[in-house]
C-alpha cells in the first residue's frame, strides 16, 4: 500500500467514526429534548393549576365578604351563600 491509501484510508475511518460519534449525539439530544418537553409541560400545567386554585380561592372570599355583609337580607344571604358553597365545590 502506497502512503496516499494508506492516508485515505485514515481519513475515510476518521470521518466514519466522526459520523458515528456524531449520530450518536443526536440521539442524546434528541432524547433529552424530550425529557425536557414533558417537564416543560408538566410545570406549565402545575402553574396553570395554581393559577385556576387562586382565582376559586378569591372568588370564594368575595362570597364570603358578601354572605357576611347581606346577613341581614334573609333572600341575598341564601344566595351568596349558596355561590359561597358552589365555589367551595369547585375548588376541591
Amino acid at each position: 500500500m502506497t502512503i496516499r491509501t494508506k492516508l485515505i484510508l485514515l481519513f475515510s475511518f476518521t470521518m466514519a467514526v466522526m459520523c458515528v460519534i456524531g449520530l450518536y449525539a443526536l440521539q442524546v439530544y434528541k432524547t433529552t429534548l424530550d425529557n425536557e418537553r414533558q417537564l416543560s409541560a408538566s410545570v406549565n400545567d402545575s402553574v396553570d393549576l395554581s393559577h385556576h386554585a387562586e382565582t376559586l380561592i378569591n372568588i370564594q372570599l368575595n362570597t364570603w365578604k358578601n354572605v357576611l355583609l347581606r346577613s341581614l337580607e334573609e333572600e341575598g344571604y341564601y344566595t351568596y351563600l349558596q355561590q359561597f358553597y358552589d365555589v367551595e365545590r369547585k375548588a376541591r
